[in-house]
């Protein structure tokens, strides 16, 4: 692995959450940090943490910047992290924090003390750039190996907003600079280094375009955040289109998570033919016909052109 990991573990877990384990471990969730003050990194999330996170209930595994992985927490320890309290966010993943720290706020958002992205320079922005997906890419190998550590697959990587809870129902806009695309990112970018890590080939979710699917997911959700209803689960729809990790069904014009499906069917090509409809022949035999006519009486024209002629 090219990044450096160091440990700095917090001793007895936090006293608002000491020591319980992960009831398993299900899911790798990726988060960007709030923090944007250069200062920020994954060195000092780690201070933050074994600071008992000054008072706050929030706690995760790992911090990646662009040149160390921090661990705070064994990977069965539970971390308060997704927001969903004892859900399946806290309670089946592991966290893994992605630094910020460029010296400028995200574009879209504000700190205190922090300067707005607009005040940025270009010459600022091109360091964050390579800085955050240096940053990036320590997290997706990171995230590879966790994988490969306890036997996951790629469908178990996502994203914080997967998690709902009361207070963010349609899920946390987190991993917010990913999720906004920032600096030549985005989830499928992210999901694509992590799968060049995992196996070095390309991303398959194992659906194509014309499969035959069915919404079998206990907690499955539109990539929206609204969770699907009851009433389509377990029926047949169509995939019109595959993008990562999610599928657009056909019928109902919506895009689901692809983990939260089941393959029905194939698509089916028909056993190619060499037959002919006779209706098609006739008409190819006629129209084959009058273009001789029509060849035989300008050649009879031309003869009759060139007899005066001479």
């Amino acid at each position: 692995m090219s990044y450096i990991l160091k440990q700095q573990l917090v001793p007895g877990g936090l006293t608002n959450n000491p020591n319980m384990p992960l009831k398993s471990i299900s899911y790798v969730t990726i988060h960007n940090a709030d923090t944007y003050n250069l200062t920020a990194n994954a060195q000092a999330s780690a201070n933050y943490l074994t600071n008992n996170s000054q008072g706050s209930q929030a706690s995760w595994h790992y911090t990646a910047d662009d040149i160390h992985v921090m661990q705070s927490f064994d990977d069965s320890q539970e971390c308060w992290h997704a927001g969903d309290g004892a859900g399946p966010g806290n309670t089946t993943s592991i966290a893994i924090e992605i630094s910020t720290n460029w010296g400028f706020v995200a574009q879209g958002q504000t700190q205190a003390g922090v300067k707005n992205w607009e005040q940025a320079t270009d010459a600022e922005k091109a360091v964050a750039q390579t800085q955050f997906q240096k940053a990036c890419d320590n997290a997706a190998q990171l995230t590879a190996d966790l994988l490969k550590k306890h036997s996951l697959g790629i469908e178990k990587v996502v994203q914080h907003n997967y998690w709902k809870s009361s207070k963010y129902p349609t899920g946390k806009d987190c991993p917010y600079a990913i999720r906004k695309q920032l600096f030549g990112t985005s989830w499928e970018w992210f999901l694509g280094l992590v799968k060049k890590y995992y196996d070095g080939g390309t991303i398959d979710m194992g659906f194509q375009v014309g499969d035959i699917v069915q919404i079998v997911g206990a907690d499955a959700v539109y990539t929206n955040g609204v969770p699907v209803p009851a009433s389509v689960k377990n029926r047949p729809f169509t995939v019109k289109q595959v993008n990562v990790d999610k599928l657009l069904l056909a019928e109902i014009n919506s895009w689901v998570y692809s983990k939260d499906c089941q393959l029905v069917s194939t698509p089916v090509t028909p056993p190619s033919t060499d037959c002919v409809p006779k209706a098609d022949y006739d008409q190819v035999v006629a129209e084959r016909d009058a273009q001789q006519q029509r060849a035989d009486i300008a050649e009879g024209k031309l003869a009759h052109i060139k007899a005066i002629v001479e």
